[in-house]
């Protein structure tokens, strides 16, 4: 490096250490005060849907017999001490409260 480019790198250093920042406190926010009261109104979509698609609770299992199970499988604890054999379930038949069918269907792990 030049001795010119290394003053002026070592002047541009200086300019930047030289400046001041402001260490005055920012001015305190406006107080505002509370929100008038006022009224809303609710607009409910739910009576342009159409009546069905929907469960109706409580969701209740009648015989749990008609469960679906995933194969047997081992899963290991976080600290890979315990290996544990289980089945996890893979299907759930309820009944809602009109007495429909609802099938709840899940994921092997």
């Amino acid at each position: 490096m030049r001795n010119d480019e290394a003053k002026r790198i070592a002047d541009t250093l200086g300019q930047t250490q030289r400046k001041t920042v402001s260490k005055s406190p920012l001015p305190p926010p406006a107080s505002k005060g509370a929100l008038p009261g006022k009224t809303g109104v609710g607009r409910s979509g739910a009576a342009s849907l159409p009546a069905t698609g929907a469960i109706a609770g409580p969701l209740v299992e009648k015989d749990a017999s008609l469960r679906q199970y995933h194969p047997e499988t081992n899963m290991t604890t976080s600290d890979g001490l315990f290996v544990i054999r289980v089945q996890p379930i893979k299907q759930v038949t309820l009944t809602d409260a009109k007495g429909q069918k609802v099938v709840m269907e899940y994921a092997a792990p």
